[in-house]
C-alpha cells in the first residue's frame, strides 16, 4: 500500500506580477514534462525513491560533416537546410553484425551550426558561415550503456560508458565514409582541433589514416587536449518504470510506487535507451498507460482513506 496520495497541482507564476497561487485538485494527476524535468518535479514534490532522476540515456550524438561546392558538375543541387530531414537511417554494425550505432540526418540551422564549430579563427569561422549552405552533416547516434543522474532542474551529470565510445568512433568514422562517397571536398568533426580532410587526390591509405585520428573523447570539462562538443537526441530512462519500488520509480501502470494517483507518461519511464528515435515507442507506452489509467477510473480504483496526503 502506498503510503503517499498526490490530490492535484499547486502552481505558482514565473512573473512577480501575478501573486496568486493556482490549484487544481484531480483524482488522478499524470507528470508528462519529459525525462528531465518529471524527476525533479517529484523530487521537489517530497518523493524519495532512489530511481527517481538516475538511469539517465541521453543517446548521445557526434557530428561529421562535408563541403560540397556548389557548381555546374554537382551532383546535389540546393541548399544543406533544404527538404525533409532524416529521409534515410544508415545502421552501422560490428563484424558479428551486432549494432554499434546510427547514422541520420539533421535539422541544423545557422545558429547550431556556429556553437558547434571548434574556434580556430575569426577567419576560419567566418568561412565556415560562408559555407554553411552547402555543409551536410550527418549525426552518429549510439545506445548508450552509461548514464546520468538529473535532480534539479537544468543541472544533470552523465558519463560515457567506454563502449560507448568505441561505438561512438565506429558511427563518425562511417559518417566521414559516407560523406567523402557521396562527393564532399573536405570533410570532418567538430573535434577542439578542428580535424579536417581534404578530399581531393586522397587515396585508400591516406583516409584509413585520417581516420584513426577520429575519437570520441568527452567535452571541455574533461579537461583533454582534443575533446569534442556532444549533443544529446533523445531523453529517457530517469523515472525509469520497475516491478517493485527497488526496481524502478513507478509501476508496470506508470503510478508512483509511493504516492497513489501519481502518474508518470513520458520518456522517463523506459527502463533503458532504446537505441532508436524514441518517438513511436513513447508514444505507444503513452497510449497503453493512458488505456490503463482510464479504467481504473471507471472501476474507481482510487480512494481516499488509509493514506497520507500531499500535492
Amino acid at each position: 500500500m502506498r503510503k503517499k496520495k498526490c490530490l492535484g497541482v499547486v502552481a505558482k507564476s514565473l512573473s512577480n506580477n501575478v501573486t496568486k497561487r493556482l490549484q487544481i485538485e484531480a483524482k488522478v494527476t499524470i507528470s508528462a514534462c519529459g525525462a528531465l524535468l518529471t524527476p525533479p518535479l517529484m523530487i521537489s514534490s517530497g518523493l524519495k525513491n532512489r530511481h527517481i532522476g538516475r538511469n539517465l540515456h541521453l543517446h548521445p550524438v557526434l557530428m561529421a560533416w562535408g563541403y560540397f561546392p556548389d557548381s555546374i558538375n554537382s551532383e546535389f543541387k540546393g541548399k544543406s537546410y533544404e527538404g525533409g530531414i532524416i529521409t534515410l537511417v544508415h545502421e552501422v554494425v560490428s563484424e558479428d553484425s551486432r549494432p554499434r550505432a546510427i547514422i541520420e540526418t539533421p535539422a541544423l540551422g545557422p545558429r547550431s551550426f556556429a556553437a558547434l564549430c571548434p574556434w580556430e579563427s575569426g577567419l576560419d569561422m567566418k568561412k565556415r558561415m560562408l559555407r554553411f549552405s552547402r555543409t551536410a552533416h550527418l549525426i552518429t547516434i549510439i545506445r548508450d550503456k552509461g548514464s546520468g543522474v538529473i535532480r534539479t532542474e537544468g543541472r544533470a551529470s552523465y558519463e560515457l560508458d567506454a563502449s560507448d565510445k568505441e561505438n561512438m568512433k565506429a558511427g563518425l568514422r562511417q559518417a566521414l565514409r559516407i560523406l567523402i562517397a557521396a562527393g564532399a571536398v573536405e570533410v570532418g568533426t567538430h573535434r577542439s582541433d578542428g580535424l579536417r580532410l581534404k578530399c581531393e587526390g586522397i587515396d585508400k591509405e591516406g583516409l584509413e589514416e585520417f581516420l584513426d585520428k577520429v575519437s570520441a573523447e568527452e567535452g571541455p570539462q574533461s579537461l583533454v587536449e582534443k575533446w569534442t562538443r556532444y549533443s544529446a537526441a533523445h531523453q529517457m530512462g530517469s523515472c525509469r518504470m520497475g516491478i517493485n519500488e527497488k526496481e524502478g520509480a513507478v509501476d508496470q501502470n506508470g503510478e508512483s510506487w509511493e504516492a497513489e494517483g501519481l502518474f508518470v507518461c513520458d520518456g522517463s519511464v523506459l527502463p533503458s535507451a532504446v537505441g532508436v528515435n524514441p518517438m513511436i515507442t513513447i508514444e505507444s507506452t503513452a497510449y497503453y498507460l493512458s488505456k490503463r489509467l482510464a479504467e481504473s477510473l471507471r472501476n474507481q480504483k482510487f480512494s481516499n482513506v488509509g493514506v497520507d496526503s500531499f500535492s
